[in-house]
């Protein structure tokens, strides 16, 4: 993120908007997505509740079964909760809007990492070298400025920061 604002290559959350837009992620897209998310997390709720994993499947997720998901599939989603609270915290965590703000988050990531990659790659000294040689040269050159020191023996740098 450092070297990400440093070099001036940000990416901002309207800009990633406008990307999960341009490639139809709309509000109705998200808030369809958290409805079924919903659903699912409801009707994990009612296996917890006591009622037989195969009835709440049949009976409350015929839309999910109809998109793909097999009652094997839901029966491993209740088996990653841990207990009734943590459904419920599932639940009120689980919104179009912050499934949206987490898909902001993720695409300015991924548009960031794309920027970053472009930036190292017209900078290079070396153009005719490979991405990963290039790649390996800026990070050590970033991390010579910063003059990184690793306290503990044992931590190894990433294999693409060589030289260091």
């Amino acid at each position: 993120m450092k070297a990400v604002q440093q070099l001036n290559i940000d990416v901002s959350t309207s800009a990633a908007d406008a990307f999960l837009r341009a490639n139809g992620w709309s509000d109705k897209k998200f808030e369809a997505i958290a409805q079924s998310t919903y659903d699912v997390a409801r009707a994990v709720l009612k296996v917890f509740d006591g009622n037989k994993l195969h009835d709440v499947f049949t009976r409350d997720l015929s839309d999910a079964a109809e998109r793909g998901m097999t009652e094997l599939q839901f029966a491993a989603i209740v088996k990653s909760f841990s207990s009734r609270e943590a459904i419920l915290q599932a639940i009120e965590r689980n919104s179009g809007v912050a499934m949206r703000k987490d898909a902001e988050r993720s695409m300015r990531t991924h548009l960031r990492a794309e920027a970053l990659s472009k930036y190292i790659q017209t900078t290079a000294t070396h153009p005719q070298d490979d991405m990963g040689t290039i790649a390996s040269r800026f990070w050590s050159e970033l991390l010579g400025q910063y003059q990184v020191t690793i306290v503990d023996p044992k931590y190894r740098l990433p294999t693409f920061v060589e030289g260091l």
